[in-house]
């Protein structure tokens, strides 16, 4: 789910299955543009493609703010 406001972006990843997950996320964010985890602070970049990965545990969520 992605949410823009004020043109600032959230985006927030449920895993709803008791195993890992991976999976690849698509956005219309620009390349070169960054997420920064909410819950744990680390962040990741998104891909020339416009992707990131992300990895959640089971049950888990990640919530992503775009820099």
């Amino acid at each position: 789910m992605q949410y823009d406001w004020q043109g600032r972006t959230l985006m927030m990843v449920y895993n709803f299955s008791k195993e890992p997950q991976q999976c690849q996320l698509q956005t219309s964010m620009k390349t070169g543009r960054g997420l920064v985890n909410l819950l744990d602070s680390s962040a990741t970049q998104i891909g020339s493609n416009g992707s990131y990965a992300v990895k959640l545990p089971g049950y888990g969520s990640g919530w992503y703010r775009a820099k």
